[in-house]
């Protein structure tokens, strides 16, 4: 089984459940692309982001993921935990199995839009860490673990818009991470 599916449709359509990953900056600004689209439809999460953002060190951040359940209104659930380290609880990062999404922040710019992205090589290395931090809030060690607690992993074709990166390059670091998931295009 190929560890990147490619389906068209919205990324919003993915089945109830999914956990959403987009990739994000460091400075708490869901601004543009698909994180505005992410703002806009899960004001909620954006704020335990922009939180998240405030509170940990940006060294902290790069390279890390965070999860935020939201229940079928939008609420969260309980707030996901990431701090490079494995946090996976029975109530923590997306573990509750009353949510109706989990958003997925992947950690993978310092900056972003005007204040200026990192370049590519470190957009990916940072890539890397995210999913391999994603991979562990799964509480998987194996390519064939696609859910957290059986939950679709569904993404767009992140760190293609604002932070410039090809599409190829990063759906390789996905291939090379064993996380998989559904990737949605128009």
């Amino acid at each position: 089984m190929a560890v990147v599916k490619h389906v068209k449709g919205d990324l919003f359509s993915a089945p109830r459940g999914s956990i959403l990953l987009h990739a994000c900056n460091c400075q708490g600004v869901w601004g543009g692309g698909i994180a505005a689209a992410f703002k806009k439809r899960y004001p909620n999460a954006y704020t335990i982001y922009r939180d998240h953002c405030k509170e940990t060190p940006k060294n902290k951040l790069l390279g890390s993921t965070l999860l935020i359940p939201l229940d079928a209104q939008g609420n969260v659930i309980s707030k996901g935990i990431s701090n490079g380290k494995s946090t996976r609880s029975d109530e923590g990062a997306g573990g509750n199995a009353d949510a109706d999404v989990v958003v997925g922040c992947l950690f993978t710019s310092g900056g972003g839009g005007s204040s200026g992205c990192d370049g590519v090589d470190e957009i990916l290395d940072a890539t890397q860490k995210a999913l391999a931090h994603l991979k562990d809030q799964m509480g998987s060690s194996g390519a064939d673990d696609i859910t957290m607690g059986k939950r679709d992993v569904a993404a767009c074709k992140f760190n293609s818009g604002i932070f410039n990166v090809p599409w190829e390059r990063t759906e390789q670091v996905i291939e090379g991470s064993g996380v998989q998931m559904t990737v949605y295009s128009g």
